[in-house]
C-alpha cells in the first residue's frame, strides 16, 4: 500500500504543470520585500529554524498551528482507543 500511495503522490505532484512563484516575503516585523537577496535570507532563516534541533522554536510552533488549524480530524476518540488496544491472535495470523 505504501508504494501505491507514494506513486499517487508523485503522479499528482508531477502532473502539476504550473510553477509557483513567490513574489514577496515578509520580515518578522511584517514588512514585505521583493528583493531576491532579502527573500533568500528570510527563507534561509525560516528553514534553518524550522529544521533546527529545537522543535519548540516560535516559527516551528506557529507552522504546526497553521497546519493543524485547517486539518479536519479523521480519527475519532473512539477510533483512537481501538487503535491503542493490543493485537489479538486472529489479527496477528492475518498478517
Amino acid at each position: 500500500m505504501g508504494d501505491r500511495v507514494t506513486k499517487e503522490f508523485f503522479n499528482r505532484v508531477s502532473s502539476t504543470s504550473s510553477l509557483v512563484v513567490v513574489k514577496q516575503l515578509a520580515f518578522e516585523d511584517g514588512t514585505l520585500t521583493s528583493y531576491p537577496e532579502e527573500m533568500r535570507n528570510i527563507a534561509t532563516r525560516f528553514y534553518m529554524e524550522l529544521l533546527s534541533a529545537d522543535p519548540t522554536t516560535e516559527t516551528v510552533t506557529q507552522c504546526r498551528y497553521e497546519v493543524w488549524k485547517s486539518t479536519q480530524i479523521k480519527v475519532t476518540e473512539h477510533m483512537q482507543k481501538r487503535l491503542a488496544l493490543p493485537l489479538t491472535i486472529i489479527e496477528l495470523k492475518r498478517r
